[in-house]
């Protein structure tokens, strides 16, 4: 962990966005919206007058990529707006400090959908990537429970971000400050 750097954890879950900005030393800023995943669902339902399965399956599939439905990704980066607005107010305001933010790092459920890095990096002009909550899982802990990377889903390591930091925390009450690496080597 760089000892000069900082990174910008956003979890967009489906009811909520939380941003936190982190060091090796821990959480240095924290900031919530009380909205995410399920206000972009039905903000393309009443739109594009879908009902709210079809429109997460859009929002699943075409995402911020702009292929597919022409009209979706327009709704999703007006919804996404205020959420890039908040993380370039709470990086700058950071920032200010003296430390510089390395990376965004984007985890949660809605972090899956299509184009959702590439257009934070664009938006935020920054350096982003989708979270890897299971990256060096392979602890002597973890393994005990018979747990690893062979056994967990595929793909799908992203709904259980904070679901592995709170077991992990559980697991190493003796060793908090090691904490969860989010960043892939």
């Amino acid at each position: 962990c760089p000892l000069d750097a900082a990174h910008c954890l956003i979890d967009i879950g489906a009811s909520s966005s939380d941003i936190s900005i982190f060091d090796c030393y821990g959480i240095k800023l924290s900031a919530s919206l009380p909205y995410g995943g399920q206000r972009f669902t039905e903000a393309i339902a009443r739109e594009l007058q879908l009902d709210t399965k079809k429109a997460e399956q859009e929002k699943c599939k075409v995402g911020l990529s702009g292929k597919g439905n022409s009209l979706v990704t327009p709704i999703l980066e007006k919804q996404l707006a205020p959420i890039i607005d908040k993380v370039k107010r709470e990086a700058e305001y950071f920032e200010r400090q003296g430390t510089k933010i390395a990376k965004i790092i984007i985890v949660g459920g809605t972090s899956a959908m299509p184009g959702i890095v590439p257009y934070f990096q664009k938006h935020c002009g920054r350096d982003a990537e989708q979270g890897h909550p299971w990256v060096d899982l392979q602890s002597h802990v973890v393994a005990s429970f018979a747990l690893s990377k062979k056994h967990l889903p595929e793909k799908e390591e992203h709904y259980y971000a904070a679901a592995t930091g709170l077991a992990l925390r559980g697991l190493n009450r003796g060793n908090l400050k090691r904490g969860i690496n989010f960043l892939e080597d």
